[in-house]
């Protein structure tokens, strides 16, 4: 186990390193060397790892149990003990009015939390959060619980926010077929022209999405990215119809 000195020491750390109140300081790399941090310790000592998370998690100030929340967000291994903690009322209930807590607690239980977590994620993913509905997709596994998934994924694949509707087409990518979706991610092409949705649409049928993505990209100015990304779709797709 950790003494209380060496709990002071990584508290002070994740102060240092992880300061919530000017997200100008953050940097990816802080985050990565405290997330190799906790990770050595968690394979030297697993209960030492799991007392210090459980300690810190509860500590009196916020910037230090964002901290580990967002480092916990970074550690890929499944831990029960911390996903109890997490999904347990007296946690959540204290998280539930902070929106930046709630949506660091949700983004760790996104990489560490057991099937247990997926009545909270679902919770969560339905009024949709990012992170929440990207734990849930990784979480399932009967075919009803990715048939939730995938409803849930259709509704935010139009999403305004970029992030939201980037993890609804990762998700609609791994657990259904491009045809089954090929026309809302259309539609979302025609709203917002993402790149990664353009290239999704090269995979869809050629005869159904082709006239309407020349329609599209007949809209927009031939020098810019977006028609650029559009034509090398088309391009694909004529391919494919040539060869069929």
């Amino acid at each position: 186990m950790l003494t209380d000195q060496e709990i002071g020491v990584f508290r002070q750390d994740i102060i240092e390193n992880m300061s919530f109140e000017t997200d100008i300081t953050i940097r990816f790399s802080d985050t990565l060397r405290m997330a190799e941090k906790v990770k050595a310790l968690a394979k030297q000592d697993h209960a030492a790892f799991l007392d210090l998370c459980t300690k810190l998690l509860m500590d009196e100030d916020k910037e230090v149990r964002l901290g580990l929340l967002h480092i916990l967000s970074h550690y890929a291994q499944r831990e029960p003990v911390l996903t109890q903690l997490l999904i347990g009322s007296p946690f959540m209930d204290s998280v539930v009015e902070d929106k930046a807590l709630l949506n660091e607690t949700l983004c760790a239980l996104a990489r560490i939390g057991t099937r247990d977590a997926l009545p909270t994620l679902y919770r969560y993913a339905l009024t949709g959060s990012e992170c929440a509905l990207r734990g849930f997709g990784w979480l399932v596994r009967t075919e009803r619980e990715v048939q939730v998934a995938i409803r849930i994924a259709r509704t935010y694949l139009t999403s305004p926010e970029y992030s939201l509707r980037e993890t609804a087409l990762f998700l609609l990518q791994r657990r259904s077929a491009i045809e089954k979706e090929e026309e809302l991610i259309l539609e979302a092409v025609r709203l917002y022209k993402d790149e990664l949705f353009i290239e999704a649409l090269r995979e869809a049928t050629p005869q159904n999405i082709l006239p309407r993505l020349k329609e599209i990209a007949a809209t927009l100015p031939e020098r810019s990215a977006e028609f650029d990304d559009l034509s090398k779709a088309i391009a694909i797709l004529e391919q494919r119809m040539e060869k069929e």
